[in-house]
């Protein structure tokens, strides 16, 4: 590249842009696994691994309740995610029902759904809408592929982590089924949930 300098200053004129506000000071914290809702300046801290999310954005195409439409629509919506340190954005749509799910790190973020539906009478602004959203830990396979170490694997709520001995591969079971497989020989170690 001839301007290196540049190329430097653009990415970061461009990642500012994508993400322009800082993570807002009402917070609140929601454990791994619950549905819980935002809106607008409003940051969500997942406990206990502390992923935080902001809604940035709602873009609205569904056809208004009162009127009959060809194409039922969709609204996308904009998050913004930090974790680790990371600022990252991420959009989740819902269409005719139909809510996206997408894989993030060792998450996987949910979009249940998106109030209130539009009506004709009133031009929603994105501090009308509250949106609902569950996230849960990828699955112990997906994290372990991913390059978390096996004893570094974050399990839902009520499970624990246990490692097959033969392999080193990680798994979330229940308690009782933990200490089943450790009896049996199977885990070259358990977690406490």
């Amino acid at each position: 590249m001839r301007h290196p300098i540049l190329a430097v200053v653009l990415t970061m004129i461009t990642s500012t842009m994508v993400l322009p506000h800082a993570f807002s000071e009402d917070m609140a914290n929601v454990q791994l696994g619950t549905n819980f809702e935002i809106s607008a300046n409003r940051t969500i801290s997942i406990q206990p691994q502390g992923l935080m999310i902001q809604l940035v954005n709602v873009t609205d195409s569904r056809c208004p309740s009162d009127v009959t439409c060809v194409w039922a629509g969709q609204a996308s919506i904009d998050l913004a995610l930090q974790m680790n340190g990371k600022n990252n954005l991420l959009t989740l749509v819902s269409s005719a029902g139909n809510s996206s799910t997408k894989s993030v790190g060792i998450y996987v973020i949910h979009l249940v759904k998106v109030d209130p539906y539009p009506t004709s009478k009133k031009h929603l602004q994105l501090s009308d809408y509250i949106i609902s959203l569950k996230v849960t830990a990828n699955s112990p396979l997906k994290q372990f592929k991913a390059g978390i170490a096996a004893k570094d694997v974050t399990c839902m709520q009520g499970y624990t982590l246990v490692i097959k001995s033969n392999g080193g591969i990680p798994a979330c079971v229940t308690p009782e089924t933990a200490s089943k497989l450790a009896t049996r020989g199977w885990t070259l170690s358990v977690s406490t949930p």
